[in-house]
């Protein structure tokens, strides 16, 4: 086996870019299928990065709540203000319990003995 030489893989006399034999155009073949199904690991690896990225991007809020006491007209340009600028009004709004512990320190409750005295005192 001194004399053989090793076949070339292209041709490079005839066509210029044929290959020789069939398992070399096996070997090509699987050669792209390799390639190709690293290109699409790759490719989800990264859309999976991108969208974890943009959903820890998304759930970081930089806010701080405020208060500020303005006049009644012009909350109207407050509003305006805030929905160009992306921001968020809210007036704050008490909650049953806190009116009901408002009720208590200015001395708003009342005391019946039994459920008849309730009544009489709710319909006067």
């Amino acid at each position: 086996m001194q004399g053989a030489q090793r076949p070339r893989p292209f041709n490079f006399d005839k066509s210029g870019c044929g290959l020789e034999s069939s398992n070399m155009r096996w070997a090509f073949v699987h050669l792209a299928l390799i390639l190709w199904h690293v290109i699409c690991f790759l490719y989800k690896k990264i859309i999976t990065l991108l969208r974890e990225k943009t959903l820890i991007m998304e759930t970081i809020n930089f806010t701080e709540n405020v208060q500020v006491t303005i006049p009644t007209g012009d909350l109207s340009l407050l509003r305006s203000i805030a929905k160009r600028m992306g921001w968020i009004v809210k007036r704050p709004r008490k909650s049953g319990i806190e009116k009901g512990l408002e009720d208590v320190k200015n001395g708003n409750v009342f005391h019946a003995n039994n459920p008849v005295d309730l009544v009489n005192q709710i319909l006067g």
